[in-house]
């Protein structure tokens, strides 16, 4: 019996350290965000951008990357990744570039223990409606 306490008590302990970090530390603790200057979208159009972005990014390396920057690149590539994916499909696109860096150890196709900077994120959306990540990565 005594045992067994010892088990339960260490993944109690356990559970409740990997709260605290995902809560307090996680991936996107400390991350800073740089809304930048926009005549087309809103600090909330580029917030809800940036939802997006956190959930797919949360994923990467079974969430041990952790991602220090995010910024909206700007009107002017809104426009050209516009053009690039046509008009037909989106009537909206917007680029965020981040910056993360991943982990020491298994760090799977990424280097290990590197910054990774500018990593592009394309996000597009028609009529107003919920961003769409549309691809990723470096250009």
């Amino acid at each position: 019996m005594k045992k067994f306490s010892v088990v339960l008590i260490a993944l109690v302990v356990l559970f409740a350290g990997y709260y605290v970090y995902t809560t307090f530390a996680g991936p996107f603790s400390g991350m800073t965000v740089d809304y930048a200057q926009s005549d087309l979208y809103s600090n909330q159009d580029i917030d809800a951008a940036i939802a997006v972005v956190k959930d797919e990014f949360k994923h990467f390396l079974g969430g041990r990357c952790k991602m220090t920057a995010i910024r909206y690149v700007g009107d002017e590539e809104a426009i050209k990744e516009l053009e690039r994916l046509g008009h037909a499909n989106y009537d909206a696109c917007m680029v965020l570039a981040s910056d993360f860096h991943t982990p020491k150890f298994d760090s799977e196709a990424f280097e290990p223990d590197r910054e990774y900077k500018n990593w592009k994120w394309i996000l597009c959306r028609k009529s107003g409606g919920d961003w769409l990540l549309v691809g990723y990565g470096y250009a």
